[in-house]
């Protein structure tokens, strides 16, 4: 697997072999602002249509960043209903903070993302199973 992209906020991995996209938010998310958000997606979505992964887990166990309403809106309609197109499966990694969460599941209600096949697992590991592929 190898880094596509590397922020003070995020890791961007692609698995050629298997059309996977690892996308790992880090801690430091917690100084992020809305702006650095939306510019750390839109590096995502630049990435996204020059790889086309099928697959795509995203580990936001250690995001520390509410996504506000406006923001949530800006993903579905600048993002997702593009990376709809692109992904067929897409796993995350959840946080255990409740307010991330719940602006994440929040996210998720938007109208494309329920377009894309998705499941929610407690490690890597189970969502590597269900994309078919081995973890080591």
């Amino acid at each position: 697997m190898k880094i596509i992209h590397e922020s003070k906020y995020q890791d961007l991995k692609y698995d050629e072999k298997h059309s996977l996209f690892v996308y790992t938010w880090k801690p430091s998310t917690n100084k992020m602002t809305i702006e650095e958000y939306k510019a750390e997606i839109l590096e995502y979505f630049e990435q996204l249509q020059r790889y086309m992964p099928k697959y795509f887990l995203l580990n936001i166990r250690e995001l520390d960043f509410s996504i506000t309403p406006d923001v949530q809106v800006w993903l579905d309609t600048n993002i997702t209903a593009v990376e709809m197109k692109i992904v067929r499966k897409k796993a995350f990694i959840l946080p255990t903070e409740f307010f991330t969460h719940l602006s994440i599941e929040q996210t998720l209600e938007e109208p494309h993302q329920k377009q894309i096949q998705r499941r929610f697992f407690d490690s890597m590991e189970e969502a590597f199973n269900w994309f078919g592929i081995s973890s080591n």
